[in-house]
C-alpha cells in the first residue's frame, strides 16, 4: 500500500509539473509575439497555474527555450525515428530471403549485428535484460539504465555486454563450461518501463545486479555483476545443471540438472 501511494504522489507530481511547463513555454511565446490581449485572457482562464508558475522557478528556467524551437527540436526528432524505421524497413523488404515469417511478424534470418569477440570458444547460452547505467560509468544518470546480454561459453566464462555495442561489461571466471545464465527478475523490465519516466526511476533503486549460472560440474553460482566474482556457490547435483532459474520474485533459486534431480 505504501509503494502504491508512493507511486500515485510520484505520478501526480510529474504531471503537475509537465502541466506547469507547458503552460509556461506558452505564455513564453504569446509574450514574444506580442499577442497581448490573448495573454491577458490566457492569464486570467489559468490563474491557478500562473500562480504556480510564480510560486516556483523550475518550469521558468526549463522554459527558458522558446515553444518554436523546442517543437522544432520535437520534429526533428520525429522525423529522424521515422527515417531510421523507414530505412530498416526498407533493407528487410528489398531481399525477402532475408527474413522469416514468425508469430505474425516479419524477422531477419540474419543477424543484424554481429559480436564475435565475446568468447574464445562455443557460446551455449545468452539471455538479456537491464541494468543501471552507474554500475559501468560514475558519469551516468542514476535513473539511466542500459540493454545488456549475458552469454555463457566452454570456455568457462560467463559475460556481460553492451546490448547494443557489445562492449564487454562485466566478466566472471567459473569452474567449469556454463550452461545457463539467467539475469535477476527485478533487471527484466516491461517495455513501458524501459523509457525515461516516474515508472523507471522507481525500477532502478530495485534493481539487483546478479546473474545465476549452472555448470558442467555440477555447480550454480550467484555472481555479483559490480565484481565479477561468484556471491555464493552451490554444488547440490551429481552431474549437470542444464538450467537455473530464479522464482518470479528473486527471492528463490531453482535448477534441474542431468541427475534427474530438480532443487528449490
Amino acid at each position: 500500500m505504501m509503494t502504491s501511494r508512493t507511486t500515485s504522489a510520484s505520478t501526480t507530481h510529474e504531471a503537475r509539473h509537465v502541466r506547469q511547463l507547458a503552460y509556461a513555454l506558452v505564455a513564453g511565446f504569446l509574450d514574444a509575439e506580442g499577442l497581448t490581449e490573448t495573454r491577458a485572457a490566457f492569464e486570467r482562464e489559468a490563474a491557478d497555474v500562473i500562480a504556480d508558475l510564480r510560486r516556483g522557478t523550475v518550469a521558468l528556467q526549463l522554459a527558458s527555450r522558446p515553444l518554436v524551437a523546442v517543437l522544432a527540436e520535437y520534429i526533428e526528432d520525429r522525423v529522424r525515428d521515422e527515417l531510421s524505421a523507414a530505412t530498416l524497413g526498407s533493407r528487410l523488404r528489398d531481399d525477402e530471403s532475408f527474413l522469416c515469417q514468425a508469430r505474425g511478424q516479419l524477422l531477419p534470418l540474419e543477424p543484424l549485428e554481429s559480436f564475435d569477440t565475446m568468447h574464445t570458444a562455443n557460446v551455449l547460452c545468452i539471455n538479456t535484460g537491464h541494468l543501471p547505467a552507474s554500475l559501468f560509468s560514475s558519469d551516468a544518470d542514476a535513473h539511466a539504465v542500459v540493454p545488456v546480454v549475458v552469454t555463457g561459453s566452454t570456455d568457462k566464462t560467463a559475460r556481460v555486454a553492451h546490448a547494443l555495442t557489445g562492449r564487454l561489461l562485466a566478466n566472471a571466471h567459473l569452474p567449469s563450461a556454463i550452461l545457463s545464465v539467467e539475469l535477476h527478475p527485478s533487471c527484466i523490465l516491461p517495455a513501458e518501463a524501459q523509457l525515461p519516466g516516474p515508472l523507471l526511476r522507481e525500477r532502478v533503486p530495485q534493481m539487483v545486479p546478479a546473474v545465476l549460472a549452472s555448470c558442467m560440474d555440477g555447480t550454480h553460482h550467484l555472481l555479483d555483476v559490480r565484481t565479477g566474482a561468484p556471491a555464493r556457490s552451490w554444488k547440490d547435483h551429481a552431474k549437470y545443471v542444464v538450467r537455473a532459474g530464479f522464482s518470479p520474485d528473486g527471492g528463490w533459486i531453482l535448477t534441474a540438472g542431468y541427475d534427474r534431480c530438480v532443487n528449490v
